[in-house]
């Protein structure tokens, strides 16, 4: 996970290259807009380059979406 503040993607790829991940979810957290909630929205961005926009989705379900990623990436 990443949480940014500015230059959303940018930043995002950035750390996704320099710590050598095959996933990372990338939420903009300027205001604290997503601390304390039910609900995320942010990017799921993959080694490959694929971007998935997840939107006002619980973060059960995102769990569940991360996690069938990688599995799908393992077989």
């Amino acid at each position: 996970f990443a949480a940014v503040t500015a230059d959303l993607l940018k930043n995002a790829k950035a750390k996704l290259d320099a710590k050598m991940l095959h996933l990372l979810y990338v939420i903009d957290v300027t205001g604290g807009a997503i601390f304390g909630q039910v609900q995320t929205s942010g990017v799921l961005l993959s080694a490959s380059g694929s971007q998935e926009s997840v939107s006002h989705t619980s973060k059960d379900t995102l769990a569940q979406l991360i996690l069938d990623k990688a599995l799908s990436a393992l077989s």
